[in-house]
């Protein structure tokens, strides 16, 4: 049964359980209008599910200070150095956790910037365990973090709600349009022990992209490319909490790289090497090489052994070198390991099923392994794989990883292609141009000056 909107029509008939309290002989008398008068109050033990990206204004918002009321004084003091408050709004099942004596009501109010205007701020979840009673909850706003001036309340509640475990939704008298909140609260715990003070969710009519361009660390673009919010300010992982493996389709591009450890790590290994390291100055400890006997007179090398690098192959861009025995530097290296002329790139072409050959296994973890195989034309792949894998879904995995990296390389080529034919055109302008530049006698005495 639905009842008719209050001035549309009229409730001729209504039957509950079967018995009719409502016809036209049967007539309700002295009914009055109700309203919900804010606040509305719900207490709720179970986690209740926000979609928080796109509603929760004090997400990642600072708490910038914290202070508690002593009820013997009078007086407020600050306790923003005693606790994490930034706990209250990372989005997480973090809490704050305040050491009470039972019996004691506990105030608190915390300060938090929401680093902007235009965020409409209606509604506020306040999650805290291990508490039996919340008897004060009031929200603030101002124009001022030290709320100075400019202060409007936007809800004053009172009263005794008993709880444990809850979430207190509390809907705001009025809209909150200003920069700086401030929330005060008492609450009891009627043992000794904690009180837990999990999150404080700002529920907002704000678009969803103010939120992410002024709270959340990332954001997004309409091709799905992922960034922080500020250049240079936000770090992938900690120390304690590593990310396990980093899966690369194309290029990186990074600032330094340091190990974790002083002389610790790899960079690749004798079966997963990279082709070319290209830098302008290596500086290094002691220099290895993969020969460990001299390709000339076929002897192991030993220590103290005197050693000179030869040239083993030249390439269009490089020279390859091994080392030989000083001794035998004077001999020739066999003819067909001195030169080889460039060849075309193969991996530029579209070779209909390609073979490959699986070159190398490594244990990534208990579970799973590294598999490098090489195709045809010349492509590298490494894939992981379960140990248990069967040689269907290597050669899946194997045949999607050789499809991205030959799609890799052709995209690449063809920028480059691309890239060469504008500094064609550029050098075809500007190489042997020729002009004068007008500089006037005090210019260069400023410089000078300067």
């Amino acid at each position: 049964m639905v009842l008719p909107p209050q001035g549309r029509e009229s409730l001729n008939r209504l039957i509950i359980r079967g018995t009719e309290v409502v016809s036209s002989n049967r007539v309700l008398r002295n009914i009055e209008r109700f309203e919900a008068k804010r606040p509305l109050i719900v207490v709720c033990s179970d986690v209740i599910s926000l979609p928080p990206l796109s509603v929760n204004i004090f997400g990642f918002c600072p708490v910038y200070k914290a202070e508690e009321y002593d009820f013997a004084t009078g007086t407020w003091t600050d306790v923003t150095a005693n606790y994490d408050w930034n706990l209250l709004t990372d989005l997480k099942g973090t809490e704050v956790a305040i050491s009470t004596t039972g019996g004691v009501d506990r105030r608190f109010r915390v300060y938090i910037d929401l680093l902007g205007s235009w965020i409409y701020i209606s509604a506020i979840m306040f999650c805290v365990r291990k508490i039996n009673a919340l008897s004060e909850f009031v929200v603030e706003a101002s124009s001022y973090s030290n709320f100075s001036a400019d202060v409007s309340t936007h809800l004053n509640w009172t009263g005794n709600v008993s709880s444990w475990d809850a979430h207190f939704y509390f809907w705001l008298d009025s809209d909150s349009n200003k920069r700086y909140i401030r929330i005060t609260f008492t609450i009891r715990r009627d043992t000794d022990g904690d009180i837990c003070i999990k999150q404080i969710l700002g529920l907002s009519r704000a678009p969803p992209g103010i939120l992410f361009e002024r709270h959340y660390p990332f954001s997004w673009d309409k091709n799905r490319n992922i960034y922080p919010v500020a250049d240079n300010s936000k770090d992938l992982g900690t120390s304690s909490r590593r990310w396990r493996d980093l899966w690369v389709g194309r290029d990186v591009h990074s600032g330094s790289i340091y190990p974790n450890a002083d002389n610790t790590y790899d960079i690749g290994s004798s079966t997963l090497r990279w082709a070319n390291v290209y830098a302008v100055n290596v500086i290094t400890g002691d220099i290895g090489f993969e020969e460990l006997s001299c390709p000339v007179c076929g002897q192991q090398f030993k220590v103290n052994d005197s050693i000179v690098l030869k040239v083993r192959k030249v390439d269009s861009d490089k020279i390859l070198c091994i080392p030989v025995h000083t001794t035998c530097n004077p001999h020739e290296l066999p003819e067909e390991e001195i030169t080889e002329p460039p060849q075309e790139d193969k991996r530029l072409e579209i070779i209909p099923n390609p073979s490959f050959e699986i070159t190398a296994i490594e244990p990534a973890d208990e579970n799973r392994m590294y598999i490098q195989a090489k195709f045809e034309d010349g492509i590298v792949v490494w894939i992981t794989a379960d140990i248990e894998a069967s040689e269907d879904e290597i050669t899946e995995k194997l045949k999607e990883a050789y499809v991205n990296e030959k799609r890799r390389i052709i995209e690449d080529e063809e920028r480059k292609r691309k890239g060469a034919e504008k500094l064609k055109m550029i050098k075809e302008r500007l190489i042997g141009m020729k002009k004068k530049v007008e500089i006037k006698a005090d210019e260069i005495k400023r410089a000078e000056a300067v």
